[in-house]
């Protein structure tokens, strides 16, 4: 008559003596989750790539407990967005909490997520040739390598010639001073592109 519970259930013991029985109900709870780990406990991923993470959850003798329901959370959603099966995709530069939850246990880790590199820079003109005393808005475009645009990029103007034209260091406005041809470029992140402005009297 010793029962020994096998896995998380109910079940009807019964005990026959001549003809006659008896029974018994007995339910087998799932044993408790004690901890739960998560890996990898920190990650640094580009903004729009993802990164698997994975929850254990532990008995009080640290044995992996299996069939146990897994709440995903992000601390931050606009930064960092994760599924139902722990894979965190970046949305936004910055540094979110990653919360695995199993059965009112938690552990977190951290995820932080950095800009897309820089690899290209357009400067758009809509002239090439301006009078002396004239002003032109300059544009900076700037890509990732697969094409995207990448927006709140801190911009560095320079003129080559501050004496035929100069440029507002972070405004890409355009002043032309003097008759001459001058290049103004545009910088972010170690990559630059330029335009040839031509001023006349």
């Amino acid at each position: 008559g010793l029962v020994t519970a096998v896995a998380a259930g109910q079940v009807t013991i019964t005990a026959r003596v001549e003809g006659k029985s008896g029974e018994a109900t007995v339910t087998v709870e799932p044993v408790p989750v004690i901890t739960v780990d998560v890996t990898p406990a920190s990650a640094s991923i580009v903004a729009g790539d993802s990164v698997q993470f994975q929850a254990t959850p532990r008995a009080a003798d640290g044995t992996p407990l299996s069939g146990r329901t897994i709440t995903w959370s992000s601390s931050n959603p606009a930064l960092a967005e994760i599924s139902a099966t722990g894979m965190a995709k970046g949305k936004a530069p910055g540094t979110v909490t990653i919360t695995a939850t199993v059965d009112g246990r938690s552990c977190t880790a951290d995820l932080t997520v950095t800009p897309k590199p820089v690899a290209s820079v357009e400067v758009v003109s809509t002239r090439d040739t301006l009078s002396v005393g004239e002003s032109l808005q300059l544009v900076a475009i700037v890509r990732a390598d697969d094409g995207t645009i990448l927006e709140d990029r801190e911009i560095e103007w320079q003129t080559s010639n501050s004496s035929v034209a100069t440029v507002g260091e972070s405004t890409g406005l355009v002043q032309a001073i003097a008759a001459g041809e001058v290049t103004i470029t545009a910088e972010t992140d170690g990559h630059s592109g330029s335009v040839v402005i031509t001023v006349e009297n």
